[in-house]
């Protein structure tokens, strides 16, 4: 095989990689948050934040009952402790309820939905949250 052949044969393989990482591209959402290791933020969701103190229970979101997919992650900077996060109307209370762990995340889904007020405390030291609601 001529050196020329192999060429032709080599940019064509490199085309048709090429075209093929165009297409998935098309159908593959990023994560928005990759980079600071956050996992499973989809770009087609906004994120809003929130700031919750150990002190007492915060909102983190409001009743909605049109919800169908709801995710809260954990991602306090350098003291990022556990959040504590009750349903129902209760107020966030340490060790009850749904504890999100630092740098990890919750997520309801069609599967299991809840369309509630979630409130949250975290556990010594104020940590932040990132939610996705749709």
């Amino acid at each position: 095989m001529k050196t020329a052949d192999k060429f032709a044969i080599g940019i064509l393989l490199l085309a048709a990689g090429f075209l093929a990482y165009a297409v998935v591209g098309l159908f593959y959402k990023t994560p928005l948050a990759e980079s600071a290791g956050i996992s499973v933020v989809y770009a087609e969701l906004p994120v809003t934040s929130a700031w919750i103190g150990p002190n007492s229970s915060t909102v983190v979101v409001a009743t909605n009952t049109a919800r169908t997919y709801l995710e809260i992650q954990n991602v306090g900077a350098t003291s990022s402790q556990a959040v504590y996060c009750n349903t129902n109307g209760r107020a966030g209370a340490l060790y009850t309820g749904i504890v999100i762990g630092p740098t990890s995340s919750k997520a309801w889904d069609l599967d299991n939905m809840y369309q509630g007020a979630l409130h949250c405390r975290s556990q010594n030291a104020s940590t932040t949250v990132f939610i996705q609601e749709r």
